[in-house]
């Protein structure tokens, strides 16, 4: 089932991801290396963000966010995930002036 429920969209599970998110808004705002990107939790420095705290909201969320991560750092990232039994989709993401990425 899809649909709008006090401002959340998508299936149920997607709803559920964005309520836990926004009730942690306050604390993610006020956390160094987290990001509130996509409606759930994110990190732009996973080290700093701390890996237990990636850990648990993958417990308890089942998805994180790991924005604008610099290449040479996915490796790691995807080591670490595969420790505790997760994988990771990455996207390729464009920085820059606005002609310049539409000139690439």
């Amino acid at each position: 089932m899809t649909g709008t429920m006090n401002g959340l969209y998508g299936s149920a599970a997607q709803q559920k991801l964005q309520a836990a998110t926004v009730a942690a808004a306050d604390t993610l705002r006020d956390t160094s290396g987290a990001v509130f990107a996509a409606r759930m939790a994110g990190t732009d420095d996973p080290d700093r963000f701390g890996w237990d705290r990636i850990e648990q909201i993958l417990r308890d969320q089942d998805a994180i966010t790991f924005r604008m991560t610099p290449t040479e750092d996915c490796p790691d990232i995807e080591r670490r995930l595969a420790e505790i039994g997760c994988t990771i989709s990455w996207w390729d993401v464009f920085d820059g002036p606005r002609d310049s990425i539409r000139a690439a």
